[in-house]
């Protein structure tokens, strides 16, 4: 069994707390891994992210909601390649099989997880 590895969403909570104080200059707004980035769009979902996660802090439910995420994006991902009938079945099963995909989404919730699933 592998825990949590804290490594940005502790910066994204803090990125997005400064819009929700109402700083909208991206030059202001910072984390504890530097300035904010990432487009409006990682700031409105991880707005939403922080709500549904009591500010940040229920990471048991942060780890449940990318695990959803997880699922939906592989079953998008497995149906695509069902659908151009070129993957052998044996290359389904590495795609459900990798701890690298599975360590992204859910061991540490990266923002990049969320911009995969759309």
């Amino acid at each position: 069994k592998v825990p949590y590895t804290e490594i940005d969403w502790k910066a994204y909570m803090e990125e997005v707390e400064g819009v929700e104080q109402g700083e909208y200059d991206y030059s202001k707004l910072r984390g504890g891994t530097g300035p904010l980035v990432y487009p409006a769009g990682f700031v409105w979902i991880f707005m939403l992210l922080k709500w549904l996660t009591d500010g940040g802090t229920n990471l048991h439910r942060a780890q449940m909601i990318f695990a959803a995420i997880y699922l939906g994006t592989q079953a998008m991902v497995l149906a695509l390649y069902v659908r151009v009938k070129e993957v052998p079945a044996w290359g389904l099963l590495l795609l459900l099989l990798s701890k690298r995909i599975h360590s992204l989404y859910v061991l540490r919730l990266f923002n990049d997880c969320v911009a995969m699933f759309f």
